[in-house]
């Protein structure tokens, strides 16, 4: 009895990883959290100023600095802390199907990320080091070998049942340096 190859296999990948690339995505970007935290905090003073201003006044209201404290609390927890604390859970999949290779994220937003199986070349396999540590990953090749994306892998599913799902589409598995 011969065993045939899944069509389609997902994986998480590991949070250390997401981690290390979201703090490689703040250092280019410093100033991403701080708009977030300026926003929230017009919003949150907005907010007040209607409560303040539109009839009829509510006689149990906090006072501007009261309201200012807690714009700014809310501001810095939505744009820096808020953030870290969805990267403590896995919170990227991804799925090769037969459709294609998709990735769902979940972090500062939601995004949807889909290359469909004419777009991909071939996949590279290599080990990527962030801030001192290991990570084994694939990444996505188009057909001028140029990167599409990278994604971290997990122990499960395996460098091998990965390569059966990109044979059964016709798309290669390239080792870079040492074979896992």
């Amino acid at each position: 009895m011969g065993t045939t190859a899944p069509k389609e296999i997902q994986w998480h990948e590991p949070a250390a990883y997401r981690r290390a690339m979201a703090r490689q995505l703040q250092r280019k970007n410093p100033w991403e959290a701080l708009k977030v935290t300026g926003f929230v905090f017009a919003g949150m003073m907005g907010l007040y100023a209607y409560v303040r201003f539109v009839p009829p006044p509510n006689p149990n209201r906090p006072g501007w600095l009261v309201a200012t404290g807690i714009a700014v609390l809310t501001g810095v927890f939505a744009g820096y802390m808020f953030p870290w604390l969805l990267l403590l859970f896995p919170n990227s999949i991804v799925i090769l199907s037969s459709k294609g290779i998709n990735n769902n994220i979940v972090g500062h937003g939601v995004k949807i990320r889909f290359w469909a199986w004419d777009r991909v070349a071939a996949c590279q396999i290599r080990i990527d080091t962030h801030e001192g540590q290991p990570f084994r990953t694939i990444t996505l090749l188009n057909d001028a070998d140029q990167e599409l994306a990278t994604f971290g892998l997990r122990e499960k599913p395996t460098v091998d049942e990965i390569r059966d799902v990109l044979a059964t589409y016709g798309k290669s598995l390239i080792w870079q340096g040492e074979s896992p």
